[in-house]
């Protein structure tokens, strides 16, 4: 809490953004605008100081009651069945998409719970969670489908997949109109059988002859077979004239692409040469206003980009001028052009943050705080440079095996008890100092391991260090001396025999 600023001045703060909703804190949170001393998640941080909710916090009114009373039900009622909508999920996704007045609840089941609901269907205004209504009377359909022309069930799904269906005409109208008329393809098509006769009948009969089809084909303007294919699929063609005209007229008349659409090949110019120099193509996409790559390549799959701009800037700008998204947008965040320390100074820039691990040191970069003079992953940049490892490079001793020389056991054992620290955990807490030099390991256990390890105990005494005692005056001794190995015991009969 003491990070933060005391509830009621940051109430005062929070209010003075003007958000609307929980929702939109959180966005602007995101946005990096938060300054420090204001909680992301004031709820938590003021749990017991105050919160009263996000209505409260916001300042959007006074009783978390919307500011704009809803209608009563019967009003209400009337401008819900006005949608045309089928179903509670399609109710849900129009409020989403943001076209619900403020007069009118997103949860009227529970807003109007005790004042006349009475269920979806009947405050959508539908006889059922769909509509059966949407499709038109199978009289009307039926005489729809046998204007088509076509001779089988396979040319019909062809035809429903080229996107020209009318909305009122099922896909499948044998389960549609199976009670209500249907009597088989044959009955719904119009045709004596559901394949042609093979006789009299060709693929082309149903479409208009060749060079109408050509002349038509011509007007539009198209430069390709992918172009055509596209405009197909858009159902702007008329049943006359073939979706596949390669196969329609393959004996009668076909002679290619370039010679159905009128065009002198069937690639287009290309583009290359009609895209705008850098510098120009550099303003143009900076007064956008796009905030990110993402934003960048929606904006072009929406269609909103010229045809005098690459969609892959970073190819075409390759050897031209390019910096980066970062600078192509004019969001600030370009290429990196301020060289990299050496590896000597870099290095004690890191140690200096008294970080602990490759871990902390990534999320230190990822928070924004990285000179641009410091390498994010000096593994790579000094790898031939100097670069020793992880532990070498924030200071902590957690060196790569085989890329440091330590000192020799007996003189590092010195070195550490010359220290006089008195247990591990002061040892690991004068390797995170810093003061450790780079020829001593911060783990002994490990790197003397089969050298001369005994243990922490024996690591850290530093009795052998003193000036040796002054020897004691000898003393006839008491006892006899035990075998190397044994504890010495006294003879006790011997004993005895002096004693008398």
């Amino acid at each position: 809490m003491s990070k933060f600023l005391p509830f009621e001045e940051a109430l005062v703060v929070a209010r003075s953004l003007k958000l609307a909703s929980m929702r939109e804190w959180y966005m602007w949170c995101k946005e990096g605008m938060r300054p420090t001393y204001l909680p992301s998640n004031p709820r938590q941080a003021y749990k017991d100081a105050g919160w009263q909710g996000w209505v409260h916090w916001l300042g959007t009114s006074n009783q978390g009651k919307p500011t704009v009373p809803f209608l009563p039900f019967a009003e209400a009622l009337v401008v819900a069945r006005s949608l045309n909508l089928a179903s509670s999920t399609e109710w849900s996704v129009w409020c989403k998409e943001g076209m619900r007045p403020a007069y009118l609840p997103a949860s009227p089941n529970q807003t109007y719970k005790e004042s006349g609901w009475q269920g979806w269907v009947h405050w959508l205004g539908s006889s059922g969670i769909t509509k059966p209504s949407k499709f038109a009377p199978f009289g009307q359909a039926l005489a729809f489908a046998q204007s088509l022309g076509l001779a089988s069930q396979k040319e019909w799904k062809v035809w429903c997949k080229e996107g020209r269906r009318p909305a009122n005409v099922p896909s499948d109208p044998c389960k549609t109109y199976k009670g209500a008329g249907w009597q088989g393809w044959v009955h719904w098509l119009g045709s004596s059988d559901l394949k042609p006769p093979s006789i009299g009948i060709t693929k082309a009969s149903k479409f208009g002859p060749f060079d109408q089809a050509l002349a038509f084909a011509r007007s539009l303007g198209l430069a390709s077979k992918a172009e055509w294919k596209l405009w197909c699929k858009r159902g702007m063609r008329p049943v006359t004239v073939p979706s596949g005209p390669d196969q329609t007229y393959k004996d009668g008349g076909w002679q290619g692409w370039v010679h159905w659409l009128g065009s002198s090949d069937i690639k287009k110019p290309s583009k290359p040469a009609q895209f705008l120099p850098f510098a120009q193509a550099l303003a143009v996409m900076q007064s956008l206003g796009l905030g990110s790559q993402k934003e960048w390549h929606a904006w072009c799959k929406a269609g909103k980009r010229p045809a005098t701009v690459p969609s892959n800037p970073h190819t075409f700008y390759k050897d031209a001028g390019w910096q980066g998204y970062g600078h192509w947008l004019g969001t600030g965040n370009t290429r990196n052009t301020t060289p990299f320390l050496p590896f000597a100074e870099a290095l004690d820039v890191a140690r200096s943050l008294n970080l602990a691990s490759k871990m902390e040191w990534s999320v230190w970069c990822k928070e924004g705080m990285r000179p641009a003079y410091l390498p994010s992953t000096p593994n790579q940049t000094y790898k031939d440079g100097g670069w020793q490892g992880w532990g070498h490079w924030l200071g902590t001793g957690n060196i790569k095996r085989g890329t440091q020389q330590f000192l020799d056991f007996y003189e590092a054992l010195l070195v550490a008890r010359a220290l006089r620290l008195t247990s591990s955990t002061e040892w690991r807490a004068w390797c995170k100092s810093g003061a450790r030099p780079a020829n001593v390991p911060a783990n002994p256990e490990q790197v003397y391991v089969h050298d001369g390890w005994m243990g922490y105990t024996h690591w850290l005494c530093h009795a052998n260090l003193d000036p040796p005692a002054a020897p004691a005056a000898a003393q006839p001794p008491r006892k006899r001396a035990a075998p190397t190995g044994t504890c010495s015991t006294v003879d006790r009969s011997q004993g005895k025999r002096r004693r008398r």
